[in-house]
């Protein structure tokens, strides 16, 4: 059995890659070493030969024309020199007479032709030739072999692979069933006249002792009803389908007086508390004060006290209130006397609303 560890198994093969790679690398730089050895005889070759044609050729073709420099400051103008004197003229000479022009003479007669004279002497046979300029050195030699390159490690053994599991054979695909035939399409019909809107019929308000027809839509109670046959009943019997039903009274809260901790208080009653209102945030809000509850109403302090005015005319009896209810958001209070007094309770509660938000 094996002493090998996994771990010095990673080391093992880690090494054997190392290995590898560095063969690799040095084969590449050998190569490259010898491209350069024989790229830079070449080179060497090639200015040797520039040189020595530079050194015995004739001259090179002149160099584009430098730009023009600066002009220069301009020099101070010199003094002018004297004027010399003016040399005398000499005398001119006397001019001679002309000569007479004398008669043209007669035509000679024309001569006998002569004889052919000798041959001269040959010619050169060409121009003397000019004395040689020196040689130019002779031709490259041609480029060596390129040298063996050193001989590869031996790469070790790699451990055998596990053998493949053969994979299944495939199932047989059933075959397809045939598609049925698609059934000829038949004629279409024309397109009808567009007929009139619709309109919807208001619902009717329930009257003790009317009678309702099938289908008729009836108010009664905060809740529309439609009647599922001719009847006179009430809206809540069988002959009746509902359509809209009341929902139930919002809750608005009431106020409790004075804060009592074994109580059980709702969203938004209202409670007194060392001189303050809260308003309960939610239902079961907790001790006070707390999350569960918002300040409605904070007690001021207390003013000074006034001083005391002149004592007034005694004053009618007072009337006290012997009752009251709310309707909505009003409030009615009756009086001992029997008249009633009705406040609007409304503006106070979108007050508290808007506070809240």
């Amino acid at each position: 059995m094996s002493d090998e560890t996994p771990f010095n198994s990673v080391l093992r093969f880690l090494g054997q890659r190392f290995a590898e790679e560095r063969d690799r690398l040095g084969d590449i730089v050998s190569r490259a070493l010898a491209e350069l050895r024989a790229e830079h005889k070449t080179i060497v070759l090639d200015l040797s030969e520039r040189v020595a044609a530079i050194r015995d050729g004739k001259d090179g073709a002149a160099g584009a024309q430098g730009e023009r420099g600066d002009k220069g400051d301009q020099g101070d103008q010199g003094d002018q020199g004297d004027k010399g004197d003016k040399g005398e003229p000499g005398e001119r000479g006397e001019q001679g007479p002309q000569g007479e022009t004398g008669a043209p003479g007669p035509q000679g007669e024309k001569g006998d032709k002569g004889d052919p004279g000798d041959l001269g002497p040959p010619g050169h046979d060409g121009i003397d030739g000019q004395p040689g300029k020196d040689g130019k050195d002779g031709d490259t030699g041609e480029r060596g072999d390129r040298g063996p390159s050193g001989e590869k490690g031996e790469r070790g053994e790699q451990g055998p692979q596990g053998e493949r599991g053969d994979p299944g054979p495939q199932g047989e695909t059933g075959p397809r069933g045939l598609r049925g035939e698609t059934g000829p399409q038949g004629p279409r019909g024309e397109k009808g006249e567009r007929g009139e809107p619709g309109r919807f019929t208001p619902p009717a308000d329930w009257k003790e002792g009317a009678v309702f027809h099938a289908g008729q839509l009836v108010y009664c109670d905060g809740s529309t009803w439609m009647a599922r046959v001719d009847t006179a009943s009430h809206p809540t019997g069988d002959d009746w389908t509902p359509i809209a039903m009341r929902g139930a009274d919002a809750y608005t809260g009431k106020a409790c007086g004075l804060y009592d901790p074994k109580a059980a208080y709702l969203e938004l009653d209202r409670v007194a508390h060392d001189g303050s209102e809260w308003v309960a945030r939610r239902d079961a809000p907790g001790p006070l004060p707390g999350d569960g509850w918002m300040l409605s109403a904070r007690a001021g302090s207390r003013g000074k006290p006034g001083e005391r005015g002149a004592q007034g005319p005694q004053g009618k009896p007072g009337i006290g209130v012997a009752g009251g209810f709310c309707a909505g958001y009003s409030l009615r209070l009756t009086r001992d006397d029997g008249s009633a007094v009705e406040i609007d309770l409304r503006p106070a509660f979108e007050a508290y609303d808007g506070e809240r938000r």
